[in-house]
């Protein structure tokens, strides 16, 4: 969240350069990767000094893993409270999630550039990797219970496990559409895309 004003107070003033900083860290790596995010560029995306930034993070590594974690429990934080206000069904409850997906807050170009940035550094840093995996390992095991519940309910002979990866590969591969073609990309066509898909593993149900 971006705070229009430095609020009082020496802990939310604290709390407020940090996501300053995180901020403007997302901004850069979007515009110019991780090896083109210099102090320097911080200091001017975010209107702080480079003193201010060293003083928050020690170390370049030490941000980014702070930047991966912003966007990891942003987004963990959206599809569960996505999860909390839908009706009690397995339908409905999976019908939220993919919403939350593609929502604005989530799925803008400077984020998806970044997010796709982390995942390809992942294969060779394994710090990377521990929050990506913990990210998708929660997602997948939320969404496979609740294919395992609208399987039994139908009597469906489909695998809960390939549904779910199915579900996920569309939605991974709709960012990656958002990223290349995002004057084009349709979020309300996106969400219809699972859901087809959906209709195809559970007929009597969506």
């Amino acid at each position: 969240m971006i705070l229009s004003e430095k609020p009082k107070g020496r802990a939310a003033s604290k709390a407020y350069h940090h996501q300053k900083i995180i901020d403007a860290t997302i901004d850069c790596i979007a515009s110019y990767g991780f090896a083109g995010t210099t102090v320097t560029k911080l200091a001017t995306a975010s209107g702080l000094s480079r003193g201010m930034v060293n003083l928050h993070f020690a170390s370049k590594e030490q941000l980014l893993l702070a930047v991966l974690k912003h966007l990891t429990d942003e987004y963990r934080e959206s599809w569960k409270e996505a999860l909390k206000a839908a009706s009690d069904t397995p339908m409905a409850k999976l019908n939220a999630i993919i919403k939350s997906d593609f929502d604005l807050v989530l799925i803008d170009q400077k984020k998806a550039s970044v997010w796709l940035t982390y995942r390809v550094e992942a294969l060779t840093r394994p710090e990377y990797l521990a929050y990506c995996d913990n990210r998708d390992r929660e997602l997948f095991e939320t969404i496979e219970s609740l294919c395992l519940k609208i399987g039994a309910a139908g009597n469906y002979q489909v695998s809960a496990k390939s549904t779910t990866m199915g579900l996920m590969a569309i939605s991974e591969g709709s960012w990656v559409d958002f990223l290349l073609h995002p004057d084009d990309f349709d979020r309300v066509q996106a969400v219809e895309n699972c859901l087809t898909f959906l209709r195809g593993a559970y007929p009597n149900h969506f």
